[in-house]
This record gives C-alpha cells, structure tokens and sequence, in this order.
C-alpha cells in the first residue's frame, strides 16, 4: 500500500539499513487500526512521521499482516535528529541522542537514523501491545517478518538490528519495549541466547549516573539505565538518582558489570557506572556468573 503524499525521502545513495527501528503508533489496533494511521501521514503531510511498515495484529482471528507504506529503497521519516519545522507537535521535537545500542547497530551513521534504519510500527498503544504478546503466534510472526527483512538487508544489516525508536529519543518512546526484542531475538538465535555469558568475578563498589550516550537527553533519570535479564535484555530501568551499588562480575569484553543491589541481580553498562576508589578486589580466572 503506498499512498502518494506520505513522508518518505529519495536518497542520494542507495537505501542500506543498518538497523531495524520499532515503534508503535498510538492509534487504534487491528487492520482498520494501520490503515487509519497511513491516512494520517497522507492527510497531514507535515507531521514529518512515518514507517516502512505497519504490523497489525487481530486476536480473535490470530491473523498478523504487514502494511507497507514507505518503499523499501528509501527512507522514512520516524526519527528526526534535526528540529521539526514550526508547528509540529511537542512530542516530536526530542533531540537525538542515541544509547549504546543504537551507536553499536549504527556505527559511524549513528547521526542520521532516518537514512540508515529500516522503521516498523506496531498498530496500536502498549496495552495492545501487551496483549498481543500473550500470543506466542503474535511472536513468531514478529520473528518471520524480522528475518524476512533481514535477509532483504543482509549486506548492510547488524547481525543483531532492532533497537527502539525510545533507545534515541527517550523523550517520545512510541517502541516496543525491550521485551519483544527480547522473545523476537530468542526465536531468530536461540544458539546464541541460550549460551551462559562469560564472567569475570571482581567486587568493586561505584555510583551510578547516566552515561555519556545519553547525558543529553532531559528525560533520563540521573541515577543511570539498567537491564533486568542481562546486556541488554529483559526490562530496562533507570535509578532515579545516582546510588552506590556493588558490582560482582564483569564481562569478558568489561562493557557490562553485574550489579548486586539489595535482593536484586541487575545489568549496567560500563559508561553508566562511576568507580569509587580503593574498592576493586580481582578474582582469577573466568566462569559463570557467581
């Protein structure tokens, strides 16, 4: 389906994605759902918004269906690093500031998310969101289409490419959520997600505060971002302010710290993470998380 009159730019160079950027679109759920959002972008070109793709979901006949609204060589308007025109709403005038995620899929071209992401949205709010992933059938057409598109893209594709709209503009966060990315990813390498990850065990004692790849975004909380399932997977999280935590281990690479907090086992980056001096204590060798 594609509608004359919806944002979508020709590119002075190939279209070559390097990620897959989700979203959903705050309107109504199902087929009628993505339709009506594409008759939005055709009637108010000047919204500067849009997607590849729509993904909609109706539960009571379990069907799944893809609309295409953008063509697949050029590049949608989801994510703009620069300011909206006068008269675009608030909500989409959040600076681009880019997270570790989004700076690994995107490497060099993290600037210019519009050019090089491929932008999908799922047709409806959170809860309908939520409610479609109690289907595992919702799920595995989610993971069909990400390979499809994946295979489309393979030459310029990150092996592993979704990132949320929210992970760069933390302001507007119309994505996904990590927990979809996570079940999508288990069904696409399960070879990979089922491998422990390789510690290092080292006690050492830091604050916490948000890093430098996403200082600049006003509405990260302080106190910095974490990861209940692991690098950067389960539920993402912030500390509302800076705490002193106790890391426990860090991974092979030293990019991810385990975090005893309390009762809770939590995931941080290295660039969320401040050292406090004199507290490091080395262990030798490698294993398991302790």
């Amino acid at each position: 389906m594609f509608l004359a009159g919806i944002p979508q730019t020709v590119l002075p160079f190939q279209f070559a994605p390097r990620g897959i950027a989700s979203h959903w679109t705050a309107g109504s759920p199902g087929r009628a759902g993505a339709v009506a959002t594409a008759l939005d972008f055709k009637n108010d070109p000047g919204r500067n918004a849009s997607y590849h793709e729509l993904h909609w979901w109706d539960a009571s006949t379990r069907t799944f269906g893809v609309l295409q609204i953008v063509r697949g060589d050029r590049a949608a308007h989801s994510m703009n690093p620069n300011q909206p025109p006068p008269g675009q709403a608030p909500s989409e005038r959040a600076p681009w500031t880019p997270n570790a995620l989004v700076k690994r899929i995107l490497g060099d071209r993290w600037g210019d998310p519009n050019a090089y992401s491929y932008a999908v949205s799922f047709a409806g709010m959170p809860a309908d969101l939520t409610a479609a992933m109690r289907d595992r059938r919702f799920i595995e057409c989610e993971a069909r289409r990400t390979r499809e598109l994946m295979a489309r893209y393979a030459r310029s594709l990150a092996k592993r490419p979704l990132f949320n709209h929210g992970d760069g503009q933390p302001v507007d966060r119309r994505d996904w959520g990590p927990e979809l990315r996570g079940a999508i990813y288990a069904l696409i390498f399960p070879e990979v997600d089922m491998k422990p990850v390789t510690l290092k065990p080292v006690q050492q004692d830091w604050h916490t505060g948000v890093g430098p790849h996403v200082a600049s975004s006003p509405s990260a909380p302080p106190g910095g971002e974490f990861w209940t399932g692991g690098p950067e997977l389960g539920e993402r999280k912030w500390f509302v302010a800076s705490v002193r935590v106790r890391t426990i281990a860090v991974t092979a690479d030293g990019r991810w710290y385990l975090v005893a907090f309390g009762s809770e086992i939590l995931w941080m980056h290295r660039n969320n993470l401040r050292p406090i001096a004199g507290t490091r204590i080395p262990a030798t060798g490698f294993g398991p998380p302790p």
